[in-house]
């Protein structure tokens, strides 16, 4: 799935798709990404760039 199909899914999508978020941002914090600032960002674009 493309970062340009995430942008599309409907909210019930997001809500599963933002707990997979959960489990990428413990990787992310193991690769010394900040996972809090990694999932407040990918929220953001799916809250405000997605549509149903």
């Amino acid at each position: 799935m493309s970062t340009k199909d995430l942008f599309h899914l409907c909210k019930e999508q997001l809500k599963e798709l933002q707990r997979e978020v959960s489990s990428m941002t413990i990787v992310a914090d193991m690769q010394g990404v900040t996972g809090r600032e990694f999932s407040q960002d990918v929220s953001y674009r799916w809250t405000y760039e997605g549509t149903c």
